[in-house]
């Protein structure tokens, strides 16, 4: 089963159903992260992170992953270049709005940033 690690104050949103997806970058090896249908274990770091255990809190089945581009404008699958609702996203994403969501990437990851995203509904 794969691991998924988030930050502590993603932890209630995802258990009251209000984010159901992540975007993460894609490995270095070129695998995916998942596979739809493929049951992943959310968990968070117990302390600091890397130096302390981690803490599952929920399992969920991925229902689907794609890849997207997130630029200044919004985000945008990479494989269909459809523009998706940015503020739908960044709610389902665990953000108040676009903005929020467009400054933890760009300060994160830097923009433009190229991921995937994982849609794993409670």
């Amino acid at each position: 089963m794969n691991v998924v690690t988030f930050k502590n104050h993603f932890e209630q949103p995802i258990l009251a159903g209000v984010k159901d997806c992540t975007i993460r970058a894609r490995r270095k090896d070129g695998k995916a992260r998942a596979r739809e249908g493929e049951m992943i274990s959310l968990r968070v770091w117990s302390g600091a992170p890397y130096r302390s255990k981690q803490r599952e809190f929920a399992q969920r089945t991925v229902k689907f992953i794609f890849p997207v581009r997130v630029n200044w404008s919004g985000i945008r699958r990479a494989d269909t270049h459809v523009s998706l609702d940015r503020s739908k996203m960044a709610k389902a994403l665990g953000f108040q709005n676009w903005i929020e969501a467009r400054k933890w990437y760009e300060a994160a990851h830097g923009l433009p940033f190229d991921g995937e995203l994982l849609h794993f509904p409670a």
